[in-house]
Parts: structure tokens; sequence; C-alpha cells
């Protein structure tokens, strides 16, 4: 059954590189980190824990500068 959690974290991963845009992407793929570092928590999989820490907190950094950046040019196009 924990297995599961892996192949649908797999899952996440795998249909987040089939989008175009990047914000979603990263959403997608951020959920899927996230659900390997539960699964890797029970199994006691350090390292998959520690890269898939790093792939979130880069999907939220990239995130927030993105959306940071479009608001910010968004009112100087307006």
């Amino acid at each position: 059954m924990i297995d599961l959690i892996a192949y649908i974290g797999s899952a996440f991963i795998l249909v987040s590189f089939m989008l175009k845009d990047q914000i979603k992407l990263r959403i997608l793929n951020s959920i899927g980190a996230l659900i390997f570092i539960y699964y890797s928590v029970y199994k006691g999989d350090y390292p998959v824990i520690f890269i898939n820490s790093s792939i979130v907190i880069i999907n939220l950094i990239y995130i927030i500068k993105n959306t940071k950046w479009k608001k910010d040019t968004k009112n100087v196009i307006h």
C-alpha cells in the first residue's frame, strides 16, 4: 500500500513535465516531491527526503519570484 504513494508521486512529477506553463509545472512537480517526502519519511530514505525537499524549495522560490515579477510588470504596463 505504501508503494502506491510513490507511484502517485511519480505520476504527478511525470505529468508536470508535460505542461508548458512553468508555474503549473512547478506546482505539480512540488506536489509530487511532497508526496515523495512523505513516502521517504516512512521508508527512512534520507537522501530522497533531501533532494525532494530541495526541489520543493527551488520550485517555491521560482513561483514566488515569477508571480511577483509578473504582478510588478503588469502594474508598470497598465
